[in-house]
């Protein structure tokens, strides 16, 4: 019984981990009003130099897409780089556009505890 629960944990850690592992390189962008048919690493590249100054390469994203059909729901951007990610994230404090956020990827459970 007791080697069941210890690796029902283990198992539950693993995933945890490997969640948090996918999550490490992306942000999530609040706000921005743009049809799916215009998110493009092109695009989301020029946005966020023109919101937070900060130079990513279309080489720099991996891939991006709107969570959702509507145009008011966020859009993820997979960066290559972690890099890249902290760099942003560390800039987006201070965007020209008041009503754009940009935040880092986080899990359910981690959405909650924040």
């Amino acid at each position: 019984m007791e080697n069941q629960i210890t690796g029902k944990y283990a198992t539950e850690n693993q995933n945890k981990k490997l969640e948090r592992h996918n999550k490490q390189n992306n942000i999530i962008i609040f706000g921005l009003e743009k049809p799916a048919e215009e998110i493009n690493a092109q695009q989301i590249c020029q946005e966020i130099k023109s919101l937070i100054n900060v130079d990513i390469l279309e080489s720099n994203v991996d891939n991006c897409y709107r969570l959702g059909k509507s145009k008011k729901l966020p859009i993820k951007v997979e960066l290559v780089s972690y890099l890249k990610k902290r760099l942003s994230l560390a800039n987006c404090n201070k965007p020209k556009c008041i009503n754009i956020i940009i935040a880092q990827d986080l899990s359910v459970k981690e959405r909650k505890e924040e």
